[in-house]
């Protein structure tokens, strides 16, 4: 997630766009743009980089070797095996004109997909000729030869395509940099959520827990090895949460950079969702259902005029580039950058929403399972008996897992509420920030206080697991500390008899053994109580002695002493007069 930085200003564009303008054309007309870049000397810029160390310059370029390698490497295959997908680069600008369709005639007179790439520089040409602002969306895997043309064209700082492709590293490439360049730069990542219904309501308690998280791990290796198929347009999942049978998360990113070029300015966002999931990895084949992204604006329910036809199971992030920009602003976004975000900022909100709703739902599953056992211990007697503790560590492992889940949400919604802070000037193009208008004021101040709800909510469904596991960790040891308690009454009521036996026992072997003068002697059986007897009391007394007894004793006979002396005193005095 990005956060505050340095803007260029109109004559210094960063993060893109340092094409080249002819001077003679007036600012009202069309212009001709001409790319700082070729493709080849894109992809030599960087491998150059790469080979760059702390020996010669203050800014090594190793994390940028795998990215050099895939753009010198090119594509995996012809691409008659791998072809791009329809609709992989999809373009909005209020200026295009794309061929109308009997499905959607405003959206798509604004936007439209692209599978060719000359295609698209082609249009984000006329676009910037016409100085039109405009989005271009990258669905899913990118092919390196997109990543050199559209990155060469349009000057795209390299960082936005080694960010996004960051899932092809291996773990430890990734340790250089967390979102360190991101918060210097205009580059700007999104993160989403779509919830799976499995619609399987097998109970929890009948699953073993470690066949549960081998099937995890197993799921989890599966779709990552799925994201990265380096087949063009295919779906990408970040990380993978099995919360039980019943839901499962995946969590998606989007990366935008948002860069000034010709007159105008653009976005590129790298967006995970691509291939629909519906034809997702051979183990899951949908039977389970992706949950839509619920989003709300104002009277939004009264807008819709017609019934649609009904769709297949599309993912919300996946259609999302299709949908974007019926409501945006176009003139307001050209001194103001976050009416271009605000679209994203609300579609990633509201996935935060529903996630955080569903671990609402399971927190509260997790602590009442406990309690509805402790309350009804008559009809649950066996239950308690045999799977209480194994009940306790589940649910024990389950508000952990769950915790960290919302500590990682905390972390991120802090970050963006610093990015919708009224008082920030990421998302103005200049130093000297323009008046917003009321309009734009008023939808970031929406999101900001819809960001404060789930930042509160976050903190507090985390405070409320930590107090489950508190509960949960002090009952078991209260639990142990009374059967300690137990062991050590009956260790003592062991230890009395055994003092109690143990004289007799002392005195029994004392005149059994083989001596000549209890030979000679005959000595009768009271003679053996009478002796047991006392050692027996004198054993008892020094095994319940006390100290502190010992202590109460002195003390009490120093207190009767002092009173003594005090009415002797008296006494002396009443019987010797002076």
């Amino acid at each position: 997630m990005a956060s505050p930085g340095s803007q260029p200003s109109p004559s210094q564009p960063s993060g893109g766009g340092s094409g080249s303008i002819d001077p003679a054309v007036s600012e009202p007309g069309p212009i001709s743009f001409t790319p700082k870049w070729t493709a080849d000397e894109y992809i030599r810029a960087i491998a150059h980089h790469s080979q760059q160390t702390n020996e010669n310059t203050l800014y090594p370029g190793d994390i940028y070797k795998p990215l050099a390698q895939d753009l010198k490497r090119g594509p995996v295959a012809p691409e008659a095996k791998n072809p791009v997908p329809d609709g992989f680069a999809w373009l909005v600008s209020p200026g295009h004109q794309a061929p109308p369709t009997a499905d959607d005639q405003e959206n798509q007179r604004q936007s439209e997909g692209f599978s060719d790439v000359e295609s698209c520089i082609e249009a984000l040409r006329n676009n910037i000729e016409a100085s039109h602002p405009q989005v271009l969306f990258l669905r899913g895997c990118l092919p390196p030869g997109w990543v050199s043309s559209i990155g060469a064209f349009c000057d795209v700082d390299p960082e936005l395509f080694r960010w996004f492709t960051r899932y092809a590293e291996r773990a430890e490439d990734g340790c250089y940099f967390g979102s360190a360049p991101l918060a210097m730069s205009s580059i700007f990542c999104f993160t989403f959520f779509t919830i799976v219904n499995t619609h399987q309501r097998k109970p929890q308690l009948a699953a073993d827990v470690h066949s549960a998280e081998a099937a995890l791990e197993s799921v989890q290796a599966e779709l990552r090895t799925w994201g990265r198929g380096r087949t063009p347009g295919e779906s990408i999942v970040r990380k993978f949460y099995e919360l039980d049978e019943l839901h499962w998360v995946m969590e998606q990113e989007m990366a935008i950079s948002i860069f000034e070029i010709g007159k105008t300015w653009m976005a590129i966002a790298c967006t995970d969702a691509g291939q629909d999931f519906t034809h997702g990895p051979p183990r899951h084949p949908l039977g389970a259902t992706l949950v839509p992204i619920i989003q709300y604006r104002s009277k939004c329910a009264l807008e819709s005029g017609v019934i649609p036809k009904m769709g297949g199971n599309t993912q919300s992030l996946a259609a999302f580039p299709e949908r974007y920009g019926r409501y945006l602003d176009w003139a307001s976004a050209t001194s103001d950058r976050f009416p271009a975000l605000s679209e994203v900022f609300r579609l990633s909100a509201f996935s935060r929403k529903q996630l955080l709703n569903l671990l609402k739902r399971k927190i509260i599953a997790e602590t009442d399972q406990l309690q509805d056992g402790f309350r009804n211990w008559r009809m649950k007697l066996l239950i308690l008996i045999f799977r209480r503790r194994r009940l306790e560590k589940l649910t024990l492992a389950n508000l952990l897992y769950y915790r960290d889940i919302l500590q990682d949400q905390v972390t991120d919604l802090s970050q963006m509420l610093l990015l919708t802070n009224g008082e920030n000037r990421i998302f103005h193009n200049s130093a000297s920030r323009p008046p917003a208008t009321a309009h734009n004021a008023l939808d970031m101040d929406d999101v900001h206080s819809l960001l404060q709800d789930l930042h509160s909510q976050a903190r507090s469904l985390a405070e409320k697991c930590s107090y489950g596991m508190t509960v949960i960790s002090n009952n078991s040891m209260l639990e142990e500390s009374q059967r300690a308690i137990q062991q050590a009454k009956q260790v003592t009521k062991l230890t009395l008899v055994a003092f109690v036996y143990l004289p007799f026992t002392f005195t029994a072997g004392f005149f059994g053994m083989n001596l000549r003068e209890l030979e000679a002697s005959k000595i009768s059986l009271w003679v053996y109580f009478v002796i047991s007897i006392p050692l027996t009391i004198i054993s008892v007394v020094f095994f319940l002695w006390n100290p502190s007894s010992m202590d109460l004793i002195r003390y009490t006979l120093q207190k009767a002493k002092r009173g003594m002396g005090y009415y002797y005193g008296r006494l002396r005095d009443y019987l010797i007069p002076v």
